[in-house]
């Protein structure tokens, strides 16, 4: 079984989009670096550079033919959807608190 922090329909932003360039024969499709993404599935994949096998994962907005490419999980952290909606709340309520006046 694989070790994973990742799950299908999971939010996800790339954190690493350099690739070697011989990656490019694989597909035309890459994640770029602050980007979000939604997990289409998790996969056993052989990292190219180092050989070593690994989850890797497929996302539902990068398709590439038959699915073989798969990008390492460690290109990527999860979003946390409760801390992106508590940043969006406080920058809608910042600018009202920005123009009062406290002791």
């Amino acid at each position: 079984m694989m070790n994973t922090m990742f799950y299908p329909g999971q939010k996800v932003i790339c954190i690493n989009d350099r690739f070697h360039r011989s990656i490019h024969d694989w597909g035309d499709q890459f994640p770029v670096s602050g980007h979000v993404y939604t997990v289409r599935n998790v996969v056993n994949c052989r990292e190219a550079l180092t050989n070593l096998v690994g989850p890797g994962l497929l996302l539902e907005e990068l398709k590439n033919p038959d699915d073989r490419l798969r990008f390492s999980d460690w290109r990527f952290r999860a979003l946390c959807e409760e801390s992106w909606a508590e940043r969006a709340e406080a920058a809608q309520i910042a600018p009202t608190m920005a123009g009062t006046n406290t002791p």
